[in-house]
């Protein structure tokens, strides 16, 4: 089956916006991804409790930015999406960084790994919901 990737993008970020909170937002996903790529899998990830896990990040963030303040050289922040190995079992996490370099939409040099680069000791975030998606699917 294809998939036409800018339409999917284009209708993730309207119901992303559009949400009135995360379950009615991630039901509002799941609900899209289950009619342009049909799998029972969307049952499990259906069930996941997403309130639960969004005020954890949100709590890791607050965390992270009360313990290692911002310095003010940081003018743009990058989050991503990478797959450690924790307990000996391959994962998914978020992590988050700055850079005191502007944002280019032309080139990902401000988004690199470098010296000057905020990067708190806990710059990684452990997501129960992108685990168990990451281990379901």
């Amino acid at each position: 089956m294809d998939i036409d990737i800018a339409a999917a993008y284009d209708s993730m970020v309207k119901i992303v916006a559009d949400a009135a909170n995360v379950n009615t937002g991630m039901a509002a996903l799941i609900d899209y991804c289950d009619t342009v790529y049909p799998s029972n899998l969307w049952n499990s990830i259906r069930i996941l409790n997403y309130v639960e896990d969004e005020a954890r990040l949100r709590q890791w963030l607050v965390s992270v930015f009360t313990n290692e303040p911002v310095p003010p050289a940081v003018k743009t922040f990058w989050c991503g999406m990478f797959n450690p190995v924790i307990d000996d079992e391959a994962s998914c996490a978020l992590y988050i960084s700055g850079s005191p370099r502007d944002y280019s939409p032309e080139s990902l040099d401000w988004a690199c790994f470098r010296q000057d680069t905020y990067r708190p000791s806990q710059y990684v975030a452990k997501s129960q919901i992108l685990h168990t998606v990451y281990r379901t699917v």
